[in-house]
């Protein structure tokens, strides 16, 4: 039996932490601090805070896909994570993972953040417009591009950062935040941007 936690305070989150949710339902639970690798699994969350950096972690909509026929979807309405009123206005999210059909639409984002669906359109738009800019980092960017960025059937929506993938190589700011200008621009441009 899973355990289902309410009104929980994770509180002063050390980077060194390695908390692990396998719950029914974590519902109003704030979670505060250095938050890196927590892994989230398919545990129901509603009406949670997220406050600090969370780096690494990884969230999931539904337990179990592997009866999944290939290209199958699984709709909002009937995943385990919904991640309704889920509330990361006053956190970073960095290089974190949202898969097994986590949908992102009933979230509430910083401004720090770029939140877009996942479609080919949005991705043939985000390499078309790195491969027409004049920017030195071209060749870089493309690479990114299609190891962050390319569709995937489990993953409808993927959050960007400008700390992406820099938040452990600093060598790489400058390549982070031009792919991270270029990602918010064509989820603009194909209508895809969430926040």
């Amino acid at each position: 039996m899973r355990a289902t936690l309410k009104n929980c305070r994770f509180t002063q989150i050390k980077k060194n932490a390695r908390l692990y949710f396998s719950c029914k339902l974590l519902e109003n639970c704030l979670f505060s601090g250095e938050i890196h690798k927590v892994l989230f699994w398919s545990s129901n969350l509603k009406n949670c805070t997220f406050e600090g950096t969370l780096y690494d972690c990884s969230f999931h909509g539904v337990e179990k896909i592997t009866d999944l026929r290939k290209g199958e979807i699984i709709p909002p309405e009937k995943v385990d994570n919904r991640m309704d009123g889920v509330d990361f206005s006053k956190a970073d999210i960095i290089m974190c993972n949202f898969w097994s059909f986590c949908y992102l639409d009933k979230v509430k984002l910083s401004k720090n953040n770029c939140v877009f669906k996942v479609i080919n359109e949005f991705y043939d738009c985000l390499l078309a417009t790195i491969e027409s800019s004049d920017s030195p980092l071209k060749e870089g960017l493309i690479g990114k591009a299609k190891l962050f960025y390319a569709p995937h059937n489990t993953a409808p929506y993927e959050v960007a950062h400008p700390g992406n993938p820099s938040f452990k190589h600093p060598e790489v700011a400058e390549l982070s935040r031009a792919l991270y200008d270029f990602v918010c621009r064509a989820a603009e441009t194909t209508g895809r941007r969430v926040c």
